[in-house]
């Protein structure tokens, strides 16, 4: 089956500004005193948007003890010039977005490198820099992909699906990727008329299993996708294969689109993300060594990382 770039509504919520990072996962990473943290995701669909809190944990968003900074300067730099100055969004009431630092105008590219500097109060400035790396796709026509729905129990169905596709690597660079995947799930109810009426679209992120079993790929918190780097396909060519399960409501939900995101992104993000990943196995693993946390942010903990996507629905 050949995948279509697909571009839904849902992956801007998640993918944009705050949700950028994936969901915030509270790590409870453990700081000596209470430090500022940065946490700012960024790509071409959507403006910059930025996280600045003072607390015990880079990812401690919502948790006791954790206060948001309203009235930091920050900035946006390209080349040493300036393009935009944040402006400081409150919490909305009944939301779960966090208080949150927001361009009005300006949307990243692919391809171009930002700087960040961040002051509060008499503090050192917080810097950091990144780039968007040139989005990476599918090769066309390479996706397989099939779904077996069976009948879990009197309430639910149960999807089975298995995926494979091919990933051309540029060569002549390191490239570093991030591969998400999510199905869409439609609520839908059937009125007095006998109308099928749909009440809401959602995404549920899946956990795949990866069926290339030599692979090095970094499984990511809770099972949400893999990072991996291309050291094994440099400048060449690999096939992904994955499988899964998830459940869904006979009686009032339905599938739409099966969705592949591909990520490219660069190596500060991946070292975050892969470091993240192997701190939140540790917390399980009371024999498991120390790890660091990796960030690249200047007299502060957290990232500032851009990325592109590629989305193809199924």
């Amino acid at each position: 089956m050949n995948g279509k770039i697909f571009y839904p509504a849902f992956v801007f919520v998640v993918l944009t500004g705050l949700e950028a990072c994936i969901e915030p996962v509270d790590l409870n990473l453990p700081v000596q005193d209470k430090t500022l943290a940065v946490v700012c995701h960024f790509s071409p669909l959507d403006t910059f948007e930025l996280v600045l809190s003072r607390g015990h944990s880079v990812l401690d968003s919502g948790a006791a003890g954790v206060s948001y900074v309203p009235d930091a300067q920050v900035s946006i730099f390209s080349e040493g010039v300036l393009l935009d100055v944040l402006t400081y969004q409150p919490a909305l009431a009944g939301s779960e977005v966090p208080p949150h630092y927001k361009s009005s105008y300006f949307i990243p590219e692919e391809g171009k490198s930002y700087s960040l500097r961040v002051v509060v109060d008499d503090e050192e400035p917080v810097t950091a820099q990144s780039r968007v790396p040139p989005a990476v796709g599918v090769r066309q026509g390479s996706f397989a992909y099939d779904l077996d729905i069976l009948e879990e129990d009197e309430f639910s169905l149960r999807a089975n699906y298995e995926l494979s596709f091919v990933i051309d690597d540029p060569p002549d660079t390191a490239n570093f990727y991030h591969l998400i995947f999510y199905q869409e799930i439609c609520n839908f109810l059937i009125d007095q008329n006998g109308d099928t009426i749909i009440q809401k679209v959602y995404s549920k992120p899946l956990r795949a299993e990866a069926q290339n079993a030599f692979l090095p790929l970094t499984p990511y918190i809770e099972g949400r996708g893999y990072l991996f780097k291309d050291d094994f396909f440099a400048g060449s060519f690999q096939e992904f294969s994955f499988s899964g399960t998830f459940l869904f409501s006979k009686s009032f939900q339905t599938l739409g689109h099966f969705v592949v995101e591909l990520r490219s992104v660069p190596e500060e993000y991946y070292l975050y993300h892969t470091s993240l990943a192997r701190y939140s196995r540790s917390l399980s693993d009371p024999l498991a060594p120390p790890v660091l946390v990796t960030g690249n942010v200047e007299n502060a903990q957290g990232v500032f990382t851009g990325f592109s996507s590629r989305f193809y629905a199924l």
